[in-house]
């Protein structure tokens, strides 16, 4: 089985103080990936560059989602994995995900609030083995760090970029949609939590979004007229 060839896009936006950190975890892994693109997207501070990083500056905040399709127009690997500024890869991350042969290759997580006395509690968030429709709908499972082939991208349109938040949720949704062949890896990432992320500024919202995106698949459901089982969600 022949090594993947994976682009690794880090977006940022006003995460300058964690960059160094994310940018290091993955220049150092074990399984080198075939190119690092690094996306500013409008940082008010002061944005850095990296040796032997791909690095798009950006005037203005676009966005994460215009920010990652920034970044997927330069890359030219065979396998896409978008990382967040402020997360951090262990060392044989990308080595386990280039183990598993998938159209979405996706990894366990430390719900992580950094190594030091933050106030909040790191986590083991561990992923179910099996994704399908029906438990995606419950809630988002996949991290947006997880791997997959670059193809799919074009054949659901990329990021939705008028979502404020669960944008990457949307994306699985629709590969799953599509028939994209979802595996765990033995994989996991330290995923940031800070007290100022997207999802905390957007709290009261989220239930509107969450409707927004799954009602056209709830709404596809066929349901037994006697028990009510769901037939359409596999």
């Amino acid at each position: 089985m022949p090594d993947k060839k994976i682009s690794v896009i880090c977006t940022c936006f006003n995460l300058e103080d964690y960059l160094d950190e994310c940018i290091d975890s993955i220049k150092q892994q074990i399984f080198q990936p075939f190119e690092i693109i690094l996306v500013h997207d409008g940082c008010k501070e002061k944005a850095k560059a990296y040796e032997g990083v791909t690095t798009i500056f950006c005037d203005k905040n676009q966005g994460v989602a215009k920010a990652r399709d920034l970044g997927f127009k330069v890359s030219t690997g065979d396998y896409i994995i978008f990382f967040d500024g402020d997360d951090v890869m262990p060392l044989n991350y990308l080595q386990e995900l280039n183990k598993v042969e998938a159209d979405v290759v996706y990894p366990n997580c430390v719900v992580w609030a950094g190594w030091g006395n933050s106030g909040m509690k790191n986590v083991w968030h561990e992923v179910p083995n099996k994704i399908i429709m029906k438990n995606m709908l419950k809630m988002n499972l996949i991290l947006m760090s997880s791997m997959f082939k670059r193809d799919w991208y074009g054949r659901v349109g990329g990021f939705d970029p008028d979502l404020i938040m669960f944008e990457d949720y949307s994306f699985w949704l629709k590969l799953l949609k599509q028939g994209a062949i979802f595996k765990k890896s033995c994989a996991f990432i330290y995923y940031r939590q800070r007290t100022k992320s997207r999802n905390r500024q957007f709290e009261e919202r989220k239930q509107e979004i969450y409707n927004r995106i799954t009602k056209p698949y709830f709404d596809e459901l066929v349901y037994d007229k006697n028990d009510k089982v769901e037939k359409g969600l596999k």
